[in-house]
């Protein structure tokens, strides 16, 4: 019913024409019915968009994608209880890629997050500090740097793209007593 490519979920004017028990051609013209009322042209370029296919007799066919945003316009003017069922299905389907996508996006996240560590272990326990509230001149003295080596450190890990403040680190217990 839906589909993902990499970070996008989307459905098609095709799917939503087979689960709807429509013709296509009437679910392009609702679709184009909407892009001629619709005056923000952004929001339709990001809701509907156009793609093609080869239909049975190999010739080249207009179709969409349709963004959840895009299916909510499109069939929210579809009438009778199979309709009414459909658009339940879709909206639980949308629902679960998007779930699914963001736990892929935080799992991925996280991996990132540990490499950098890896690669530089030190950012971790400076990390646990700050989300402790440390100032640089506490860190400083616990990890026995100049002041501004940790400044320099702390740079480094915002240039990497780690919010210091916000990475849910829980600090070792040898942390915890210092």
């Amino acid at each position: 019913m839906v589909i993902t490519d990499q970070d996008h979920i989307y459905t098609t004017s095709l799917l939503v024409a087979e689960k709807f028990d429509k013709q296509h051609k009437n679910v392009l013209r609702d679709i184009e019915a909407i892009l001629k009322k619709c005056p923000d042209k952004e929001f339709n370029r990001l809701n509907f968009e156009p793609i093609s296919y080869l239909d049975a007799m190999n010739r080249e066919q207009k179709a969409y994608n349709l963004s959840r945003d895009g299916f909510t316009l499109l069939v929210r003017g579809f009438t009778g209880d199979k309709a009414f069922l459909w658009n339940i299905a879709f909206i639980s389907a949308f629902n679960r890629m998007e779930q699914l996508l963001n736990q892929a996006l935080v799992t991925e996240h996280r991996a990132l997050i540990d490499g950098l560590f890896a690669k530089h272990p030190q950012w971790r326990e400076t990390a646990a500090y700050l989300q402790q509230g440390k100032s640089n001149r506490e860190i400083a003295d616990r990890q026995g740097k100049h002041i501004r080596n940790v400044q320099k450190m702390i740079v480094r890990m915002n240039a990497a793209g780690l919010n210091c403040r916000h990475l849910g680190i829980k600090p070792s217990t040898d942390q915890q007593a210092a």
